[in-house]
């Protein structure tokens, strides 16, 4: 199995995370800066990279910083022009400076750039640093901020700037396979430091696992275990993450490992899924995107310290853990029937429930499902029936292609959760009425399973449901097709059992029986009223 992020080459993986910093770390804490110097006058806040890495011409360091600004404003609005001055003179004859934002209104100066910013504009990055190549690495300097407007008092910041980037990396842990439901894992993550500066405020790990945003609590695959030290922080249930906080700088060369293991707790939906860990230097992102240990529980064991290891640079790629479970999935086909006469469009939900115990969590999986179409029917469209799910790309269009053989493949697009269902909405035109005895007749949904994350499914005989056309006089349950090609909802049961079967249909039947006995009663007592 490949990295679940896709993680390339060194650098690709710094440009990558430079740019996702936020995103990807970003929990909101509130905006930092300057306080305001009259609580009930209006003020300027700032909200800034609080130390930036400046990397070297090369480009070649793990991590690349930028200097993110966020301008506020508190109390009364302050509508006009804002001017922002940044100065970096104290880096003089160590950086070059680059991608001057113009289109903000700034320019520079020297190393003294000022930007004069509509309102609107609440968040820039100015410009970016190049070391030269007679910089001191890991030469330090203040680069003040002050942003001011009319009818509010000034904000001031201050970064710190660094000659050099860290590289931190993280390590692949060996693979774990055949793991039974409630197996606690410890495992012990290895970091390292490929670049020319070490961390000057420490750095910080983020563990996650890949059960989805949102999973509920009951269909998560992991959970954390054994003790918690003090210093890492603990997400609010049902989320599963937790990241913990360092001082260590860890000097370039070094490779570092926790003096004791970390652990997750398997779960029984668990059935193919990872561990990952991240990791960023402290103070490297803004207050406000930053982690706030206000919104986690903080852990009460001993704090979790490091050791050097032996492990060579070149073993670091990217954190994660890949496990394996010893448990299935039952995979269930859902069909239906077309109610309607000939030249009507029917509305069918087509597709694959996972009735579980285990959940598919790895994206990328090649499941899929068949449709056969019934004889006399044809496709008209399909379409989805929700919105996609948070952390999923639509994917390539069509969302079925036709085979040579006339089967209609249908590509799951995202993981197929325990409890979870993917299905398309098809619109289906009943184009001629086939007797049931004719070849064809019947169609059905078939489960095509994944060979890249297979579910060991022990119950086959689900993986096919009938697609059938209900014969005319048929009950119809759900709403029948219109005339005139109009479309209508196509009657499936929540099972996906056929939509005029089951013991919902036995009421109406007897409740018929019942009125044709009493209608030939009542013709026989007026038979004989008669003869007498």
């Amino acid at each position: 199995m490949g990295d679940p992020r896709g993680i390339g080459s060194r650098r690709r993986r710094a440009a990558l995370g430079a740019a996702l910093a936020c995103a990807a770390w970003g929990i909101a804490a509130g905006a930092g800066g300057a306080s305001p110097a009259h609580a009930a006058a209006s003020a300027l806040t700032l909200d800034v990279t609080p130390t930036l890495y400046v990397e070297a011409q090369a480009g070649d360091g793990g991590f690349t910083s930028t200097l993110n600004i966020g301008i506020g404003v508190v109390g009364d609005a302050a509508d006009g022009p804002r001017h922002l001055v940044v100065d970096a003179s104290a880096l003089a004859g160590k950086v070059l400076m680059t991608d001057v934002d113009t289109r903000d209104g700034c320019s520079a100066a020297e190393l003294v750039v000022t930007c004069d910013l509509d309102p609107a504009v609440v968040q820039l990055s100015p410009f970016h640093l190049l070391a030269t190549h007679n910089a001191d690495a890991q030469f330090e300097a203040d680069v003040p901020v002050t942003a001011s407007t009319a009818g509010a008092a000034d904000a001031t910041a201050h970064v710190r700037a660094v000659i050099g980037t860290p590289g931190l990396l993280t390590a692949v842990l060996p693979e774990r396979t055949g793991v039974p439901p409630g197996t606690v894992l410890p495992f012990s993550p290895v970091i390292g430091n490929t670049g020319d500066a070490s961390p000057r405020h420490g750095f910080v790990l983020h563990f996650r696992t890949s059960d989805p945003t949102g999973t509920p609590p009951d269909d998560q695959a992991f959970t954390p275990a054994g003790d918690r030290p003090d210093n890492c922080h603990y997400a609010p249930a049902p989320r599963d993450d937790f990241w913990c906080a360092f001082p260590d700088e860890i000097a370039p060369g070094q490779v570092w490992t926790t003096d004791r293991p970390l652990a997750y707790r398997t779960r029984a939906p668990l059935m193919d899924g990872y561990i990952t860990y991240d990791i960023r230097p402290a103070a490297s992102v803004q207050p406000s995107q930053d982690f706030d240990p206000a919104h986690y529980v903080t852990g009460d064991g001993p704090p979790l310290a490091l050791r050097q290891t032996g492990a060579q640079e070149t073993e670091l790629d990217a954190g994660w853990l890949h496990v394996v479970a010893d448990q299935h999935a039952d995979y269930q086909a859902i069909g239906g029937t077309l109610h309607g006469k000939r030249g009507d469009v029917v509305r069918l939900d087509l597709g694959v429930r996972n009735a579980g115990p285990g959940s598919l969590t790895q994206s990328g999986a090649d499941g899929a499902f068949d449709v056969t179409l019934p004889a006399g029917v044809s496709l008209v469209r399909t379409e989805r029936v929700a919105p996609q799910p948070p952390g999923t790309s639509p994917g390539p269009d069509p969302l079925c292609v036709l085979r040579p053989n006339g089967v209609h493949r249908c590509v799951m697009r995202e993981p197929l959760t325990v409890h979870a269902r993917f299905v398309l909405r098809f619109s289906l035109r009943i184009d001629r009425l086939v007797p049931a005895t004719a070849k064809g007749a019947v169609g059905s949904v078939r489960v095509v399973p994944s060979v890249q994350a297979p579910t060991h499914d022990q119950h086959p005989a689900n993986d096919v449901a009938p697609l059938t056309v209900a014969r005319p006089g048929a009950a119809a349950t759900g709403g029948a097709g219109t005339s005139g090609g109009s479309s209508s909802t196509g009657g499936l049961a929540p099972d996906g059992a056929l939509a005029a079967t089951g013991p919902g249909t036995a009421l109406p039947a007897a409740g018929a029986a019942a009125i044709l006995l009493l209608t030939g009663t009542a013709a026989v007592l007026a038979r004989r009223r008669r003869a007498a």
